[in-house]
């Protein structure tokens, strides 16, 4: 035997060898020496017992059916067998665990990627979905009724004599009901206020300034509230004074703001001289 042809022939048992030792440590594990996976007991279809798992026999199978490629008439076919031999339900779950019990699970996938989905699959099976029961609902009626949401609206306008009733008045006195639920009971804020007898100011020519008017007013709201509860209005946090400089009126913010400003315009003041700094030296280097 020449040297090229020995050293070929010890390669080849080596691998050998190595091959059936870790097949063999496979099983000793409990592992398919095929994909290491856990082993699945295989179904016996012929006189010998696979030497691999359930999983590689469904893989195999799918590779085998794919390359030969049968019509859906003969995929169809076993699929309907399978389900006159199921007395569950069809569903997808169920099918692909009779479909798995009988080794054909390899059918459904082919299908599967055939038509792209479950439901066109379906459809040419002809599997009936059957709807669930309905649930039956406890119909209650509206939680307010038409006289009581007049009322209401009545009552917020008695808190706001001589003015007309808008929906912001509204907002800032009651959250409920709410403002939603009188415009779907009655179509809108201006029929509502017509039903319950109360002036309201007309649809506006100008909605953007009126909008900037109501934010300006319940700004100075919650600035009189901060105040009186001895908070910040900048932060919301607790009143703590500032440092004042003489010469100059008290700042409207507290310390920690007051801090907080100084820190930001520290940093801002170095980012402009680092930019500074980078112009001059691109410039010299130009």
């Amino acid at each position: 035997m020449s040297k090229p042809l020995a050293k070929t022939w010890k390669r080849r048992e080596h691998f050998r060898l190595r091959e059936q030792k870790r097949r063999d440590e496979c099983k000793e594990n409990g592992l398919c020496p095929q994909c290491k996976g856990p082993w699945i007991e295989p179904l016996l279809k012929h006189r010998v017992k696979p030497e691999h798992c359930r999983n590689c026999q469904d893989y195999y199978s799918y590779r085998y059916l794919k390359k030969k490629n049968p019509p859906d008439s003969e995929l169809l076919r076993v699929i309907h067998r399978v389900m006159i031999l199921s007395e569950k339900q069809i569903t997808k779950p169920v099918l692909i665990d009779a479909l798995s019990k009988k080794a054909k699970k390899h059918v459904l996938d082919i299908l599967l990627e055939r038509h792209g989905s479950w439901i066109k699959v379906r459809q040419l099976v002809g599997i009936i979905k059957k709807k669930p029961p309905k649930l039956e609902r406890h119909l209650t009626g509206n939680r307010y009724s038409d006289e009581e949401l007049l009322r209401v609206i009545r009552e917020v306008a008695e808190r706001f004599p001589g003015k007309h009733l808008t929906v912001w008045d509204y907002d800032s006195v009651r959250k409920t009901p709410s403002l939603k639920t009188i415009n779907a009971r009655f179509g809108s804020w201006a029929a509502a206020c017509e039903r319950a007898g109360v002036k309201t100011v007309p649809r506006s020519l100008m909605p953007t300034q009126d909008r900037y008017e109501y934010l300006r007013y319940k700004r100075y709201l919650l600035n009189n509230h901060l105040k009186a509860t001895g908070r910040c209005e900048q932060c919301h946090k607790e009143w703590i004074p500032p440092i004042t400089t003489p010469g100059k009126g008290a700042p409207a913010y507290c310390l920690n703001c007051q801090e907080r400003v100084k820190e930001k315009n520290r940093l801002n003041k170095e980012l402009k001289q680092s930019i500074l700094l980078i112009s001059a030296m691109l410039q010299f280097y130009n």
